[in-house]
């Protein structure tokens, strides 16, 4: 998951699988991967169970570690960095790298992590604009992703407010979740210019307010 820097990340699993809803290991003794991109920040190599590896976007290559070694897989924000340039390259990059989480993930395991949402509602938005463009998944692209490895009991999840600071995990293929977006819409009535207001009522009305939350959050077991 997206690490902030300025406050200690705690690679507590239990915690962690409670908060997002992961289900548990296959085995006692579970092992985790931790992916990122660029400085490990926080996080600590010498956390029990837990692996760091740093992914370069750029070099590619295959994960240093033998089939089936980890029973949860975590990606701080790496999709993010190999989805950062346009066309095929960047979604074969993307693919390449889930394959070889798969790879290195026992039966039963768990693959999970954050990425921005690169939805197309989000792009028009002038404050989103101002992004590195393709620098992230869309929610239906993040499925479709996880799906096409062999992955089941994929889920979804846009974060509310953000993934450094996440107080409401809200599946998107859910009617709860068009109930939740409702509900903030109204509360934020009063600060909205009134065209504002319409927009974001209009998309919820057509299940697409989920598109403008700036982090999602999947996962996915391997079978």
């Amino acid at each position: 998951m997206s690490v902030p820097v300025d406050k200690p990340y705690h690679r507590d699993i239990d915690r962690i699988r409670a908060l997002y809803r992961i289900p548990p290991a296959p085995r006692p003794g579970a092992r985790t991967l931790d992916l990122f991109t660029g400085d490990a920040g926080s996080l600590d190599p010498a956390a029990p169970a837990c692996v760091p590896c740093r992914i370069d976007a750029d070099a590619g290559g295959p994960l240093p570690f033998d089939a089936a070694s980890f029973d949860y897989a975590v990606l701080h924000g790496t999709l993010d960095a190999l989805s950062a340039s346009d066309g095929q390259a960047a979604a074969a990059r993307r693919d390449a790298l889930l394959t070889d989480v798969f790879r290195v993930l026992a039966p039963g395991g768990v693959v999970a992590g954050t990425a921005a949402n690169e939805s197309l509602v989000r792009r028009l938005l002038p404050a989103a604009r101002r992004g590195a463009r393709g620098a992230g998944l869309s929610l239906r692209t993040a499925e479709r992703a996880l799906r096409s490895l062999g992955l089941v009991e994929v889920r979804v999840f846009t974060l509310v407010p953000n993934a450094q600071s996440p107080l409401r995990l809200v599946e998107v293929h859910d009617e709860v979740a068009r109930a939740f977006f409702a509900a903030e819409v109204r509360r934020q009535r009063t600060s909205l210019p009134w065209w504002g207001f319409l927009v974001r009522d209009l998309l919820v009305r057509t299940g697409l307010y989920a598109d403008l939350q700036p982090s999602l959050f999947f996962w996915g077991r391997r079978p």
